[in-house]
């Protein structure tokens, strides 16, 4: 398991220490045994998760891979599935997180639901705050390999860090990244534009 100083080092990135978080750090042990022997990464590793939860935290502490540089991909799914790759060696593997049933689901439900709407007491909120605190311990308990399935020869595609290029939309005036632009009828358009251009009725008020 990683030692104290690295959970506290994803935690202090954070905020606070989750189950989500802890799943994300067990994600990064396992793909640094799978890769590293659990050294630190030697090279590039390009991660492609599919949520959008506080997991995604840990890989940008741990593993070095951010939205920014192109080394993390996110479709939000709401799996715990994270596929990771190497740039050098061309070899890959997808973790999968397995079914897991804490002891607490429907409190925990219940609680979670009075939480939304607001109208939860000050002593229900201590109880679910120590039913996370006894997830997060019964996490941690695990080793990488008891939480996750390995499906082995999955790629995700390497990006490289490409200069900006920006156009001035046709509707909004704003400028827009070139990768993410539309061009329709001979414009470029931000996307929020081109969806108004679609639109006969809306699409007038961009002239």
């Amino acid at each position: 398991m990683l030692v104290n100083m690295t959970v506290k080092k994803v935690v202090d990135f954070h905020g606070h220490l989750c189950p989500e978080l802890v799943i994300g750090i067990k994600a990064c042990e396992y793909s640094l045994q799978l890769f590293f022997r659990g050294e630190q990464p030697k090279e590039r590793i390009s991660v492609v998760a599919e949520n959008c939860t506080s997991a995604l935290d840990a890989f940008q502490v741990l593993l070095g891979v951010t939205m920014g540089n192109q080394g993390l991909k996110v479709f939000d799914f709401g799996k715990h599935n994270y596929t990771f790759s190497r740039k050098n060696a061309g070899d890959g593997f997808t973790l999968r997180l397995r079914t897991h049933r804490y002891c607490n689901e429907h409190e925990y439900a219940v609680l979670e639901e009075k939480i939304f709407e607001n109208k939860i007491s000050l002593d229900e909120v201590v109880q679910f705050r120590k039913i996370l605190n006894e997830r997060v311990s019964e996490l941690l308990s695990y080793r990488p390999e008891d939480l996750f399935d390995v499906e082995v020869g999955c790629r995700s595609v390497l990006s490289s860090e490409r200069p900006a290029v920006y156009f001035s939309c046709s509707g909004c005036g704003q400028e827009v990244l070139m990768e993410r632009a539309v061009v329709f009828q001979g414009k470029v358009y931000c996307r929020p534009c081109f969806q108004l251009v679609k639109s006969p009725t809306m699409g007038r008020s961009l002239n």
